[in-house]
């Protein structure tokens, strides 16, 4: 299902007790730099409130990522505590849970991108901040967000990459600040470090130099006894911010800049934790994805769709029987993968979806192909 956006009159602020937002409906920012509005991603049915930079197709921040609607009866609304809550039929989502009760209540959306819940005065001027979406932030890093702890509450300002393009549920990469206290930031995949910044020294990490300031965007680190954390703004450049996509890249959407170099098994940059693999793995071996189908015997992970495509590579990595693996359903998640002697299928009667397979410094290692209707060949794994 593709992205569509509807007009609708033009606000920024949702009062308490006001009438909701609809699904069909819209917040925009004051200057119209950000827009909050329900949406479904990819070729999902699923529906998500989620905030949208100008110009930019994926949402920057997501209400609702773990527990998506099924229909469009979802809606927005200050309720009489003064918490924001989507309804929709069957339930509801309370998104600013940690808020304290109010009864003079606005949420607004803001030209950075901020949507702020606030306590109002009754001559109109703000008396408190409730909750804020930066405090909460999903996969993308805005400026004048924050990355790191707070040591006084507890609370860690992350990023959590999406499991697919298709479906923002938390993945299985994330980037914060590092939990024993030092200056850096750190990656981690499944709960293990993946990645570490090195020490903020001198206006930069030492194992990210490119992450320095420039003419146009200006990092800073706070580091007190009560929080360490990473912010940036940026100056007169198109919008810039950076996202940790299902893959565990960080990528700067301005400048084509990212944080680590760790996807580059050849050539990897400082900070990345080396894989631990089986012996089998030890030789170079790399994954050619090819559009078609597998026959014969196969393992699912069914009890868990959690998995993102990189995930199931890791699964058949650290089988040493695997020789081929795929997602288990149309939008990128779970997993199943395919053992010695197994056919790859590429014709019409095939799925045709993407099976990534084997190959090692020796070909291709894979029992037989089958291309067309009446060409099959062999493909023998050489000693």
């Amino acid at each position: 299902m593709a992205y569509y956006f509807v007009n609708s009159a033009e606000r920024d602020t949702i009062l308490q007790g006001q009438q909701p937002l609809r699904d069909w409906e819209s917040l925009n920012s004051e200057n119209n730099m950000f827009r909050l509005q329900f949406f479904s991603p990819g070729n999902s049915n699923s529906r998500y409130l989620g905030i949208f930079s100008e110009g930019d197709k994926q949402a920057v921040w997501i209400a609702n990522r773990n527990t998506p609607i099924a229909d469009t009866s979802g809606s927005l609304m200050v309720d009489t505590d003064g918490k924001l809550k989507i309804m929709y039929n069957g339930g509801n989502v309370l998104i600013s849970n940690s808020a304290p009760i109010a009864r003079n209540a606005s949420a607004t959306l803001q030209d950075d991108g901020n949507f702020v819940l606030r306590e109002m005065n009754l001559n109109g001027s703000i008396n408190g901040t409730l909750w804020q979406s930066f405090d909460y932030p999903t996969d993308t890093f805005l400026p004048g967000m924050k990355l790191g702890i707070d040591f006084k509450t507890g609370h860690h300002w992350s990023l959590t990459c999406w499991i697919s393009d298709d479906v923002p549920s938390p993945g299985t990469y994330t980037i914060g600040g590092d939990p024993n206290g030092t200056n850096q930031l750190t990656i981690w995949w499944q709960g293990n470090v993946y990645w570490t910044s090195g020490l903020w020294h001198d206006g930069h990490f030492n194992n990210s130099p490119q992450l320095s300031s420039d003419d146009y965007v200006r990092f800073s680190y706070i580091s007190n006894q009560n929080e360490k954390y990473l912010t940036y703004s940026v100056n007169n450049v198109p919008m810039t911010y950076f996202r940790i996509y299902p893959s565990g890249i960080v990528w700067k959407t301005f400048g084509q800049q990212n944080f680590d170099k760790c996807y580059l098994p050849l050539f990897p940059d400082g900070g990345c934790k080396k894989k631990k693999l089986p012996e089998c793995r030890k030789a170079d071996f790399w994954f050619d994805r090819r559009v078609g189908d597998m026959d014969g015997e196969t393992y699912r992970f069914e009890e868990n769709y959690n998995l993102s495509i990189f995930d199931c590579q890791d699964k058949c990595e650290q089988n040493c029987l695997c020789i081929a693996f795929a997602s288990l359903t149309l939008d990128g998640t779970g997993c199943q993968i395919w053992t010695t002697q197994q056919t790859f299928f590429s014709s019409a009667l095939a799925k045709n979806r993407d099976i990534h397979l084997l190959v090692t410094s020796r070909g291709l290692i894979i029992t037989s192909f089958y291309l067309g209707h009446n060409f099959s060949m062999l493909l023998p794994c050489n000693k």
